[in-house]
């Protein structure tokens, strides 16, 4: 078998197995580490709304695929930025409120 200009460098080999995952095999044989494709696949979706919510952006929402840790991550996600939303319209409408006179004329309201 050829070793990739990579495996020469690191001293690895990446191996892929039959359920999709790739593993990373170190020359004495010992794993590193195996992730499956489809699981990489929903944890960059998640960084890159987490990202998107460090920017200030709170319109990326994650859809659930399956009923299995991710499909959690993605309804915990979903809701944290729907609550979110909510809260920033409230204090919008609370600013709203008070105005340049600075009088409350009521209270700020979150559900959740």
């Amino acid at each position: 078998m050829a070793r990739s200009a990579t495996a020469k460098r690191t001293g690895r080999r990446v191996s892929s197995g039959g359920n999709g995952s790739r593993t990373a095999v170190s020359e004495k044989g010992k794993k590193k580490t195996a992730i499956s494709e489809v699981a990489e696949r929903q944890l960059r979706s998640l960084l890159e709304a987490m990202e998107a919510v460090r920017q200030g952006d709170l319109t990326k929402t994650l859809a659930k695929e399956k009923d299995d840790i991710f499909g959690e991550l993605a309804e915990s996600y979903s809701g944290m930025i729907d609550l979110l939303q909510r809260f920033g319209g409230e204090v919008t409408r609370v600013a709203r409120e008070v105005g340049t006179e600075g009088k409350l004329g009521a209270q700020a309201t979150v559900a959740g």
